[in-house]
């Protein structure tokens, strides 16, 4: 495997997070707070990587506005590489807006994120050279389906990780499955390519065995509540949650996401990468901003001490 960094192509937004301090109605407005925080799947992923140890560049457009440069400040001081982040020419930078309940539960969300249509194959190809580098590749749904295809055409030695981002973007990916090395998605996303109703383990591991035999190498199926079901030739696992006072669940798939990067870079076996990334999710809904500023193994362990709920992590 390359010795490069990890590179992770796609979402780059501000997050704009409401939260009601009493039950919301619909059509009137909630008293509650009102925070903004770096965002975007693709963004969240990386930095969560780079807090947890690894050289990180992000691929991704913002505009050329005072968003766009305060986006780009707070991902480079996570200690994400943003050179790979073009600024264009009268975009807006991209936004997510979500409304939150009390106990922190999504309720709502809008995503402008229009600016990511400048992630043509035309501006991917400026990353060859990294990308034949990598250590690994992540991307997420919010590509084009040209771009996913120009990057799938490329004979790439590192192991690809997708994110499906949403039920409308999810079958982005479909034509691509039998290249990716691990497969993340919700029960949406799952129904989005497919999946019957996923209320059973049974159900949950064919719909996994079908994404098998179409060539994904591993399958992560998170249940938000629910907890986890990773999947690959040898098996599954399937965790429930860890039970933590939720300040924010924006965020939370994606520090799952990079959990699971991390142990396959560390070559976890399946058990122990389920079980960290359980914990890198639950950490993060923990904080009231999309990213725990303070992500790492100690403080997922840590985390693990005070939580009743979590299984016994292997010390590495």
């Amino acid at each position: 495997m390359p010795g490069g960094p990890v590179i992770v192509i796609g979402g780059c937004n501000v997050d704009l997070a409401g939260r009601a301090s009493a039950p919301a109605r619909r059509g009137d407005s909630a008293p509650g707070t009102v925070r903004q925080s770096a965002g975007g799947v693709a963004r969240n992923i990386a930095e969560n990587l780079a807090r947890l140890g690894h050289p990180v560049r992000l691929v991704s457009a913002l505009g050329r506005d005072a968003a766009g440069r305060w986006l780009r400040a707070q991902t480079a001081a996570a200690g994400v590489d943003v050179r790979g982040c073009a600024a264009i020419d009268g975009a807006a930078t991209a936004h997510y807006l979500s409304l939150h309940g009390p106990d922190g539960t999504l309720l709502q969300a809008v995503n402008d994120m229009a600016v990511l249509d400048a992630l043509t194959p035309q501006r991917l190809a400026r990353e060859r050279r990294h990308l034949h580098n990598a250590a690994a590749i992540v991307v997420d749904a919010n590509l084009r389906e040209d771009t996913l295809a120009w990057l799938f055409a490329q004979d790439l030695a590192a192991p690809v990780f997708a994110d499906a981002v949403s039920a409308a973007k999810a079958p982005r990916l479909r034509p691509w499955l039998q290249r990716l090395r691990t497969l993340k998605l919700n029960r949406a996303e799952a129904a989005a390519l497919g999946a019957p109703a996923l209320g059973s383990a049974a159900a949950r591991q064919r719909f996994s065995a079908r994404l098998h035999a179409a060539g994904v190498g591993h399958v992560a199926l998170s249940l938000g509540d629910g907890g986890l079901q990773l999947s690959d030739a040898g098996g599954r696992t399937e965790r429930p949650a860890w039970a933590v006072a939720a300040a924010n669940t924006t965020g939370a798939g994606d520090a799952l996401m990079a959990g699971l990067v991390h142990a396959a870079l560390a070559g976890w076996p399946r058990d122990r990468a389920a079980d960290f990334a359980l914990g890198c999710a639950a950490l993060t809904v923990s904080h009231h901003c999309t990213n725990h500023p303070a992500m790492s193994e100690r403080a997922v362990r840590s985390l693990q001490r005070r939580c009743t709920s979590a299984p016994a992590l292997e010390k590495p």
